[in-house]
């Protein structure tokens, strides 16, 4: 389970890190969605399941510290707006041919670019925690 300990304490440095972004302290889910970090309506949440699976790899504030650059790298930077986000996919499915590839393919493509932007600029833990994660297909 993450620790709020650790939220408390990673957050004001990752806001300061992105310039301050107007968003709630993250929450902590149960653990039962597939991914590791969600964000609706602006609250980003982490999953604890992810958490436990990767803390005992690497240090757990260096996990929430990436998964929050990535959170905030998505509200920030990419896909900037819905606008964009839905020319993504509308992309993708037109040359997938495929609406849940084009959804895959939109969104792997949008991961690429937010933790690019945020590796080039800012002292990430993002990079270590890649390392750790398991490889897939």
């Amino acid at each position: 389970m993450v620790p709020e300990e650790i939220i408390k304490k990673v957050w004001p440095k990752v806001r300061r890190k992105h310039l301050f972004p107007e968003l709630p302290i993250p929450k902590v889910s149960d653990g039962r969605e597939s991914v590791a970090l969600e964000m609706k309506n602006k609250q980003i949440t982490i999953n604890t399941a992810f958490y436990d699976k990767i803390a005992h790899k690497i240090d757990g504030e260096e996990v929430v510290e990436a998964l929050l650059d990535h959170g905030i790298s998505h509200y920030t930077y990419c896909p900037w707006d819905f606008h964009t986000h839905l020319r993504l996919f509308s992309e993708s499915k037109r040359i997938l041919k495929d609406k849940e590839r084009a959804k895959r393919a939109a969104g792997l493509f949008m991961d690429v670019v937010a933790d690019t932007h945020c590796v080039k600029g800012k002292k990430t833990p993002l990079p270590e925690l890649y390392k750790h994660l398991d490889k897939g297909k």
